[in-house]
Order: C-alpha cells, then structure tokens, then sequence
C-alpha cells in the first residue's frame, strides 16, 4: 500500500511538470558588452521582470529591472514613452527586444535605452543626451530565464520520491 501512495505521489509530481501554471512574473537575466571598435567600454547586466502575460501577440511588459552599467546601478525602468526617442519595453524569449527597445535609468543620472537594430544586432544609447538615438553602440547581448523555484523543488521532490522507491526495490 505505501508502495502504491509513493508512486502515485511520485508520478503526479512528475507529470504535472508538464502543466502550465497560472499567469506569473517571470525573471531574465542578461548581459551585455559592446562589439564596436570605438572603445566606448559599455556593459551592462542585472535581472528584468516581466509580466508573463502575452497580451502583445507574443511580447512580454517588462515591469522591473536591476543590475548595472558600467558600474552605476540600474536604478528604475523608464514609463513608455511612444513619442520622440520612444519604448515600448517589450521583450520577446525569441528575440529578445524589438526597435523600441526598453528604457532605464542608471545612478550616474542617465537614461539608456537597449533595442534591437532590426536585424540580429542589439544596441545600446545614452536615449537622455541623444534622444535621436545616436551614437549607438552595438552590443553582444545574452538574455536566459531564471528558473522558478517552485519547479525546482518539484522536480527535486519527484526525483527524492523516485530514489525511495528504487531504495526500497532493492531492499
């Protein structure tokens, strides 16, 4: 009997790995480095959040972002802004950020705006001293998902579960 609740119990957490959950923020972290020749030193990294809801036929809200550039923390996601030197702050897990881009503020009291080129570059601007979005800097930008706790520790519960029952098995 107790062999039979444990694999039941083992089973259901395996398959409802499987299951989406409901609507949750998800947390990205990211990095980036400029590619261009100028020296211009930039890097960035941190953590944003977003919305996990596709409301935008694919593309996520961001709603939260921290880390740092060049060594100045990220102290704020800008609002939207759809006029001049605009953002949406839109991020898609395919491919990434669109031509709008998403807009912060750093400690160093300037706002920078990270977008796509419209092609498979990523470029970073200081969006404050050049609204135009000139000069830009070309940027090597890497973006992977936080894993979820709760995942986890259901998966690290269903694999504990299946290690007893192979335990006792071999008993």
């Amino acid at each position: 009997m107790k062999r039979i609740l444990l694999a039941s119990v083992a089973a259901l957490a395996v398959a409802s790995l499987g299951f989406p959950v409901g609507a949750h923020a998800a947390l990205y972290d990211f990095s980036y480095v400029d590619i261009a020749t100028a020296g211009l030193d930039v890097s960035a990294s941190g953590t944003f959040t977003t919305d996990d809801s596709t409301g935008n036929n694919g593309w996520f809200d961001i709603t939260a972002i921290t880390g740092t550039r060049n060594g100045y923390a990220i102290t704020g996601l800008l609002p939207t802004n759809p006029g001049y030197a605009a953002n949406d702050n839109l991020f898609s897990p395919t491919v990434y950020f669109d031509f709008p881009g998403v807009s912060f503020i750093a400690a160093d009291g300037n706002d920078y705006n990270l977008s796509s080129d419209g092609g498979i570059g990523f470029l970073d601007n200081n969006s404050a001293t050049d609204p135009g979005g000139y000069p830009q800097t070309e940027v090597a930008l890497t973006v992977s998902e936080v894993p979820e706790p709760a995942s986890l520790a259901l998966l690290g519960s269903s694999l504990f579960g299946l290690g007893l029952i192979r335990r006792r098995r071999r008993a």
